[in-house]
């Protein structure tokens, strides 16, 4: 574990980024997605955050993806709220059934065999369903609508908890894969309903359907993901949301050395461009720090530096012209909440947000603050 590296993730950005969403979203509930350790901000923190801090009337379902992730918040962050899992439940075996109804745990069925045994073991649970309306990823195909609504009458079950499906291109503005699948969701709707089978709730957009406005009737829930922690999803150079990064990612300045153009640093030896100093951070690829951030311009208390010569599995090197003892000792920022500065490493990087935050290994200790 890191002792000089640190992810500070800030309560009052993330509460300001949920808040936001909620209204943006027209005060429909929401359905906070978790997975992958809350896209790398601690999964234990942020689902306690969001647990306590959060009533009903706004957040009632936390999202995740896998068993383990779901039973981690009932056994051991004490999460009281409702947990939706999305994919990885092996609902065959007997003890994840066991764990799925003593915790109150819901699996989101997207396929025709998982329907069958969610209805031979779990007679009086919250059945929520997922259809596959062009994602071709999980959910239920349109054309086995036929057999689903077969199934449900025959086990006498009229009332679903949870109708969803997803977007694959929400990202992308004025795609026309979204309003082609948000008409594929309205028919399945509408077939399920003139077959007197009836849902409490649904839900169908994701950060980018939110940041985009997308319209459409009937949603009771929201399912962002990647906005809550702050960068926008959406690929446009428009300002579509304008959320707070909720981390910083800071280090110290390990050592340092005066460098002469033409001298050389790093495997592969890379040429130093001009005469300088050359600044050594503990981080490297084992903390989560992408190869590709080699040539990434920053800044430093005011300071342009840049990224100079390979990302080391533990060590990272800066080139700046000059700098003083007292800015050398101040804690160095990789990103904080500015999300332009944020945009300008993901594209540097060639990458998304998620690659980012999800890389960062847990080597780098976490830190939940309340205030910035």
């Amino acid at each position: 574990m890191r002792q000089r590296s640190v992810l500070k993730v800030y309560a009052d950005r993330l509460e300001n980024n949920l808040k936001n969403t909620f209204e943006l979203g027209g005060r429909k509930k929401l359905i906070p997605m978790l997975k992958a350790n809350a896209y790398g901000h601690d999964l234990s923190l942020v689902s306690h955050f969001i647990d306590k801090n959060f009533d009903d009337s706004m957040i009632d379902t936390l999202g995740v993806a896998c068993i383990g992730e779901a039973e981690f918040l009932r056994k051991v962050v004490k999460v009281q709220k409702r947990i939706f899992v999305f994919s990885d439940f092996q609902i065959e075996e007997k003890k994840n059934q066991e764990l799925m109804q003593d915790f109150g745990v819901i699996p989101v069925i997207s396929n025709l065999d998982n329907l069958k045994i969610f209805l031979n073991s779990f007679e009086k649970f919250p059945l929520v369903l997922k259809f596959n309306t062009g994602m071709n990823r999980l959910g239920i195909n349109s054309e086995e609508l036929p057999e689903v609504i077969k199934l449900l009458k025959k086990n006498n079950k009229l009332q679903l908890e949870h109708v969803m499906s997803h977007f694959a291109c929400s990202y992308l503005v004025g795609h026309e894969m979204n309003q082609k699948q948000m008409k594929s969701f309205e028919s399945i709707l509408s077939t399920l309903k003139s077959s007197g089978i009836e849902w409490k709730e649904s839900s169908f957009f994701n950060s980018g359907a939110l940041e985009q406005r997308f319209q459409f009737d009937n949603l009771t829930h929201h399912r962002p993901g990647l906005m809550l922690y702050g960068p926008q999803s959406t690929m446009t150079n428009k300002t579509l949301w304008d959320g707070e990064i909720v981390s910083d990612f800071e280090t110290d300045i390990l050592d340092s050395r005066n460098v002469k153009r033409g001298e050389f640093v790093g495997y592969g030896a890379t040429e130093v461009p001009a005469d300088g100093r050359l600044l050594v951070l503990p981080v490297g690829y084992g903390d989560g720090l992408l190869p590709r951030l080699q040539n990434f311009e920053t800044q430093h208390q005011g300071q342009s530096l840049k990224f100079l010569g390979r990302i080391n599995m533990d060590l990272a090197s800066l080139w700046v012209s000059s700098i003083s003892l007292e800015d050398q000792n101040k804690p160095f920022k990789l990103w904080d909440s500015n999300q332009n500065h944020f945009k300008n490493l993901v594209k540097h990087l060639g990458t998304h947000p998620y690659d980012v935050f999800c890389s960062i290994t847990s080597r780098v200790p976490r830190k939940f603050l309340l205030k910035s």
